[in-house]
């Protein structure tokens, strides 16, 4: 009853997870007895007692509560079995006592629901929990992949099915079904399609899928292209391939992200951490204009620098979320940069396209182009920043394409409005 009454509280739930008197099947009961899918408690300790129950007891539990979960039956309210599968997936990695090979029999019951059950959460956690009892080649795994191409092939079928079906292609990473996968992560389809596509297609051997993702990464938006430039980064042929762009400037520096970046200078192959190292690190000062030099050598004075930004900057920019409009990156994030760099960026607006910012030009199917900064995507609509406080929604339906500029929406030519002292202002005023 303590339990029930303050099940929002953590510590509760941890409490209640510690008793020495626990029974975690008879409590599990109880808890889906009285789930509330509005309360996301329920579904934490659901989980957790699934995960208890997979990691300590009987194989033949186990199945049990497989079997239990995803018959259906009459029941209509599916809340509680997408935690229950999970949880079981979390634990019996870390149960000694059985052996996956156990649960090879509830594989047929679990792809069907992971391709048919009504509820997404409960398809997804099935899926999760395939993976971790390994389904292996044979007829079970070929009649999945079939299912799934089938499926994926289908272009009648709502692209959120589709998508899903692609996840057990990956369990079967043959080139045969690089068509497949290529036809749905093109730019065309909707984002959630192209995400699988890739996933899938990431997993099977050679470069096909970078050099696929070259081929289309102006065309693919931010969401997209996260997913793809993770494709590179399991690879040393593929990282090649990645920085080979980033250098010929096919792909900005800047949207390989700290954590990618990081990862390719610290690799373990020489090569890959020497390469990454200097493409990564390398000095812009060649990028500054010559004759700005004197700007860095002369004192700034943080007022007028404030009457540059206010002049020149706040119909775009703001500086730590005040001054002005929201359009371009926050010039707030650049106070820890070297006076070199901000004056070079400040010049060469795209020199470094701060992640997020970058111009794109859609193509409606009438013919209207148009260019903006990618405000947000759905699955039904794309908004584009035209302007400065000005955005505009388009139609999925109603697009042909939509293809990145590799360009700031920021234009060039602003030495030609401020003198070295007005940039060694701005530059303190920035800095301050």
């Amino acid at each position: 009853r303590m339990l029930f009454n303050d099940i929002k509280d953590p510590w509760m739930q941890i409490a209640a997870l510690s008793a020495a008197s626990l029974q975690p099947e008879l409590l599990l009961a109880e808890v889906i007895g009285r789930f509330d899918a509005a309360n996301a408690a329920f579904a934490a300790m659901t989980e957790r007692l699934s995960e208890m129950i997979a990691a300590t007891e009987s194989i033949e539990k186990i199945r049990v509560l497989i079997v239990r979960t995803i018959e259906k039956g009459q029941r209509r309210d599916f809340s509680w079995e997408a935690p229950v599968m999970e949880g079981i997936a979390a634990g019996i990695g870390r149960n000694d006592s059985i052996t996956l090979k156990g649960l090879q029999a509830e594989l047929p019951m679990l792809i069907k629901a992971g391709f048919d059950h009504p509820d997404k959460a409960v398809r997804s956690a099935c899926y999760h929990l395939i993976t971790v009892i390994g389904l292996h080649k044979g007829s079970l795994l070929d009649g999945a992949v079939n299912k799934a191409i089938a499926i994926a092939s289908d272009t009648t079928k709502a692209e959120d099915r589709r998508a899903e079906a692609l996840r057990f292609v990956k369990l079967d990473p043959s080139k045969k079904h690089i068509p497949l996968l290529e036809a749905a992560a093109e730019p065309g389809s909707l984002p959630e399609l192209q995400i699988e596509a890739l996933k899938a297609f990431d997993k099977i051997p050679g470069t096909a899928v970078s050099e696929f993702v070259l081929n289309r990464w102006s065309f693919m938006t931010p969401e997209v292209r996260e997913v793809a430039l993770s494709t590179f980064m399991e690879d040393t042929a593929r990282m090649n391939l990645l920085m080979g762009a980033v250098e010929k400037g096919d792909i900005q520096k800047t949207a390989i992200g700290w954590p990618r970046t990081m990862r390719l200078m610290s690799h373990g192959d020489e090569n890959i951490r020497n390469r990454a190292r200097l493409l990564f690190t390398q000095d812009d000062e060649k990028e500054v204009i010559k004759s700005y030099q004197e700007a860095l050598r002369l004192k700034g004075d943080t007022g007028r620098g404030k009457a540059v930004f206010v002049q020149y900057c706040i119909a775009c920019h703001q500086k730590r979320g005040e001054l002005g409009i929201h359009y371009g990156p926050d010039l707030g994030s650049v106070r820890n940069w070297l006076p070199k760099d901000i004056m070079a960026n400040i010049l060469s607006p795209n020199l470094s396209i701060a992640a997020g910012f970058d111009l794109w030009e859609l193509e409606t199917k009438s013919g209207e182009k148009v260019q903006g900064i990618l405000s947000s995507e759905s699955s039904s609509a794309v908004t584009l920043l035209v302007g400065p406080g000005t955005s505009r929604t388009y139609n999925r339906q109603n697009i042909k394409t939509l293809k990145a500029l590799n360009a700031s929406a920021m234009t060039e030519g602003f030495a030609e409005k401020i003198n070295q002292q007005q940039m060694a202002d701005l530059i303190s005023f920035l800095k301050e």
